[in-house]
């Protein structure tokens, strides 16, 4: 959302810098406070100044300051811009994916009206206390959807829709939908089977999509690299992308503007996460140039550990010697105790 008040903020914040910086001592001209700021201002229209913010009153608005002279010539020192803190204008919406998307979604832009969605594939959800109202049978009809040129099927759902990659049976991992307005979205089937269940991230990349998952759960990140997310297929797996000496993972991509893989993971080291959301006041940051392997650990994305007391504790996870017996041959994790406890972000 475009700000009307970059501009104003810009201005004010490079006179700002103008007037505490512009004299050399013992001569300075400093405003700060909304009252020194309010006794500069030559004229302002649309445009009020309170605890330390430029607001709008009005859609379009402008404000002058007085100038202010000196016997020689003087320039800024530096320049500093700083956007409002302040989150407003947010409007409540209905949830915008798909009504039978299960599990944590992961969201990813293609292009400009091209959203994806991934999750795994349920059925409606049900209100508590009430059962289901039977449904008569359902027969689904050919269908046509702007942006869309594959043959279409209609759904139990209002404004879903499967493709051909969508009739495709599941696997039970993941699955893919597409939408063009976030209105409207069409199934496209699986994309990962059922032990690639834990998808945390995705990226694209070249025309592939990168998916990560957890395997086992809360521990290393792993990929899988798809090539058409229409047909109903995984694509193909990369195996693990970072092994995690911490427990805990639920990693997050983010690619920097080199094309640089960037991957933030939970480090459940200085915590007993299953008493706090599975979650830790410690994330950690690894960095690769390909996103599929060869990541470097460096210094924490996120860390606000309290004072480690040297006591180690431990506790159990519920997945990992069950859903991978080979690497891990117990659900103990070990973590040092911390003072004072920490809840989870």
């Amino acid at each position: 959302m475009k700000n009307p008040l970059l501009n104003i903020i810009f201005s004010m914040s490079f006179l700002a810098l103008f007037l505490g910086h512009a004299m050399a001592a013992p001569e300075t001209w400093n405003i700060g406070s909304a009252t020194e700021w309010k006794a500069a201002i030559e004229s302002s229209e649309g445009i009020t100044i309170e605890k330390g913010v430029a607001s709008p009153s009005a859609k379009a608005g402008s404000l002058r300051t007085k100038m202010k002279t000196f016997k020689e010539k003087r320039s800024a020192k530096s320049l500093t811009i700083q956007q409002s803190t302040l989150w407003q204008n947010w409007e409540a919406k209905p949830r915008i994916g798909p009504k039978n998307l299960r599990d944590a979604p992961v969201f990813l832009t293609m292009g400009p009206g091209d959203y994806w969605m991934f999750g795994r594939y349920g059925g409606m959800p049900k209100k508590k206390g009430k059962k289901p109202a039977e449904q008569p049978a359902f027969e689904a009809k050919d269908a046509k959807l702007d942006g869309f040129d594959v043959p279409l099927k209609t759904t139990t759902i209002p404004n879903q829709f499967n493709a051909p990659g969508g009739l495709v049976e599941g696997q039970g991992g993941y699955h893919a939908w597409q939408s063009k307005d976030m209105v409207h979205w069409v199934h496209h089937g699986c994309v990962t089977p059922g032990f690639a269940r834990w998808v945390t991230s995705a990226e694209q990349v070249d025309g592939k999509t990168f998916i990560y998952y957890d395997f086992p759960n809360d521990q290393d990140p792993h990929l899988f690299i798809d090539e058409d997310l229409t047909d109903g297929k995984p694509g193909k797996n990369m195996g693990i992308a970072l092994n995690d000496p911490s427990h805990g993972s639920d990693c997050a991509v983010i690619r920097d503007i080199k094309g640089r893989f960037h991957i933030i993971f939970e480090d459940w080291s200085p915590i007993n996460a299953r008493k706090h959301s599975w979650d830790s006041p410690l994330a950690g940051h690894a960095v690769s140039s390909n996103g599929i392997n060869g990541y470097s650990i460096v210094d924490p994305a996120v860390d606000e550990r309290t004072k480690p007391t040297g006591k180690i504790a431990e506790y159990l996870h519920p997945h990992w010697a069950k859903e991978d017996p080979k690497r891990f041959k117990t659900n103990v994790a070990k973590y040092e105790v911390h003072e004072p406890e920490q809840n989870a972000y």
